[in-house]
């Protein structure tokens, strides 16, 4: 389940009733319309998101994967399916949430620099950048987890 800001916990029967099961996540994302996705997860634990992704039924994987050569599907967890993530009220929001910030401000745009910003530049950006962060600034451990199909594509254009 991912646990809503504003849910009050005060048993399990709270976190059904109003978190969010991976099982609803999945089913919305395959009416997504879209032929470019991009999904960001900045929660505690959301890398179990891509773990749930990357062990789906092995038929229905093989036709996700060969439909999304011909567009792209990227998911992005803040953290493994065991680790928290670093929201700090110095940051107003998450630590992934930041780096990504800074990754479309320009950060990630590689040589030949050209203003513009593409998922597969991103990617690399997050994963370098967010353990480091986590453990400088924070004396966390945390790794952004990713699941990736398809074809890349831009996200800021020059």
């Amino acid at each position: 389940y991912f646990i809503p800001h504003e849910l009050i916990y005060n048993s399990s029967e709270d976190v059904v009733a109003g978190g969010i099961n991976q099982k609803t996540i999945t089913e919305f994302l395959s009416t997504v319309a879209a032929q470019k996705t991009l999904l960001v997860l900045d929660t505690c634990e959301s890398g179990g998101m891509v773990l749930a992704m990357k062990t789906r039924g092995i038929d229905r994987r093989l036709a996700l994967e060969k439909l999304a050569r011909s567009v792209g599907s990227f998911l992005i967890s803040a953290s493994t399916e065991k680790q928290a993530a670093v929201q700090h009220t110095e940051l107003q929001h998450g630590l992934l949430t930041q780096t990504m910030l800074d990754a479309l401000g320009g950060k990630a745009d590689v040589p030949p620099s050209d203003g513009s910003i593409t998922v597969m530049e991103l990617l690399p950006y997050i994963q370098m950048k967010v353990p480091d962060y986590a453990r400088e600034r924070f004396g966390h451990s945390q790794y952004p987890q990713v699941l990736m199909y398809g074809m890349d594509f831009p996200l800021i254009l020059n």
